[in-house]
């Protein structure tokens, strides 16, 4: 993409729900249309994480588009040529008033490197059977990595997740259940007042939320 906003020049790739489509679009000048599109061998639906690869080789444009958690295409879905555009920058944009767009993972290659793909496990990296042990570890992970460096945090939630380790051996589903609830909302509470990362409170909300899934069931 170049340009300045309202005058962009650029290739990007969309899905459309409605017709169930993967497009190659180009936008010239602030206007839009499509090189190419196919329609995808899956239903594209609201709140699920999809893996799209979009690759430029001289003036061959093409791109593939899969559930996460399945197998890549060995082909690619929708392919074209494109003689007029080259240069600019890449990266994600958006432009639909009202839609929201959430991303995981973003990887470039230029100069004849492959993009790095993102790890299977980046979106579901929790295991069902995992324990209040397992996340007080992941705490000391985090602070390892920097991503919690206040001590008092690190000392309150640990401490918090040993008295559910407990209540687990017990086999206290209610108590829990109650624990993680208070879990959550110190969670909350250090993350709006930046005490951990953006990084951290994901992972420690996405486990704390498989552990109490866990004991719901």
């Amino acid at each position: 993409m170049s340009g300045s906003p309202g005058s962009e020049n650029g290739i990007y790739v969309d899905a459309q729900m409605n017709t169930n489509e993967v497009r190659i679009m180009q936008r010239r000048g602030g206007s839009t249309s499509a090189l190419e599109t196919a329609e995808l061998p899956f239903t594209l639906e609201e709140d699920e994480w999809y893996r799209v690869l979009l690759k430029r080789q001289a003036e061959s444009v093409q791109v593939k588009m899969w559930p996460d958690g399945a197998e890549e295409p060995a082909d690619w879905q929708a392919v074209t040529i494109q003689s007029n555009m080259f240069g600019g920058k890449a990266g994600i944009s958006h432009s639909t008033p009202g839609n929201v767009n959430e991303y995981a993972y973003v990887g470039v290659g230029i100069g004849g490197l492959e993009a790095p793909h993102a790890p299977d496990d980046l979106v579901n990296p929790v295991d069902p059977d995992l324990t209040a042990e397992d996340i007080r570890a992941l705490v000391f992970d985090l602070q390892a990595s920097g991503d919690i460096t206040d001590e008092r945090v690190v000392r309150t939630l640990t401490l918090h997740l040993t008295a559910i380790a407990n209540y687990e051996r017990r086999d206290n589903g209610a108590k829990v259940l109650e624990h993680m609830a208070s879990f959550e909302l110190l969670l909350e509470r250090y993350f709006d007042n930046e005490m951990i990362s953006r990084y951290a409170n994901y992972m420690l909300s996405i486990h704390a939320e498989a552990l109490i899934a866990k004991w719901t069931d």
